[in-house]
């Protein structure tokens, strides 16, 4: 059996698309489901019924983000379970794992959808006092906003490994999130890379344009959501594989993969 593995963990990315592209596809399709309440209750509402910029407003849109986070990184949750086992080679099924996958990391996933829920909500609001009031340069209100927004991407990588961590290791949050931080900041080339497959995301989020969101919204839920997840849990399982497991876990090092012969 393990003379039929791959040897790398690109050729393992290649194999799975080439053997459960299906697979892929069905994952982004879930992912979808669960990004499609962040569409409803942030760009539909923000831009109909809470368009108007006061506290009351951004009060709401600011529960509204915590709470899009959360449902979506539950469905994360999920989607990282399914993909570990897929690149473990653990008899993996999409139906089953996913779903046992959002309850099994719930508690994970929803502290990391509050924490980044807080953050981008607390970057709106900052964006709303900048719209009513003049105490800064634009220049200024650039650079914060820039500031805020890298900030928030380097702690979404770092909830992007907190889950892929939780699904090997058992550990508390907070040790997984500082752990996730040093990742972000060590292995930063490639998860910029990885993240770069999300790239529809901003353009939902700040394009407001028909087509264009149409086409970003099905580019995200008909494959680069599952191609992003399987992306980030094999760089996550090489990283994993340099650092925690080369310490205390030697016998999953390249689990998944056909190991060298001694």
């Amino acid at each position: 059996m393990e003379d039929r593995l791959p040897r790398t963990r690109k050729e393992l990315l290649k194999d799975i698309l080439r053997y459960r592209f299906l697979d892929i596809v069905v994952l982004s399709l879930l992912m979808g489901l669960f990004f499609v309440v962040r569409i409803v209750l942030i760009l539909f509402v923000e831009t109909t019924f809470l368009s108007e910029v006061n506290i009351f407003n951004s009060l709401i849109k600011y529960v509204l983000n915590i709470i899009s986070f959360i449902i979506f990184f539950l469905g994360l949750g999920g989607a990282f379970y399914f993909t570990k086992k897929l690149a473990w080679s653990e008899g993996s099924n999409i139906r089953r794992d996913f779903f046992e996958g959002v309850f099994k990391n719930a508690k994970k996933s929803v502290l990391s959808g509050i924490i980044l829920g807080f953050i981008y909500g607390g970057i709106h609001l900052l964006g709303d006092f900048f719209s009513v009031t003049s105490v800064f340069s634009y220049q200024v209100e650039y650079v914060f906003l820039g500031i805020s927004y890298a900030f928030f991407i380097l702690l979404a990588c770092a909830c992007f490994y907190v889950l892929t961590q939780s699904m090997i290791y058992e550990d508390k949050f907070i040790h997984l999130f500082i752990n996730g931080i040093k990742f972000s900041l060590g292995n930063g080339l490639k998860t910029i890379l990885c993240l770069l497959l999300l790239f529809p995301l901003i353009l939902i989020e700040f394009f407001n344009n028909e087509i264009v969101f149409l086409i970003a919204f099905c580019l995200l839920v008909f494959f680069l959501f599952g191609l992003f997840i399987i992306s980030f849990t094999l760089i996550s399982h090489e990283l994993f594989d340099k650092t925690i497991n080369a310490k205390q876990y030697q016998e999953i090092i390249k689990k998944g993969l056909k190991k060298d012969e001694d």
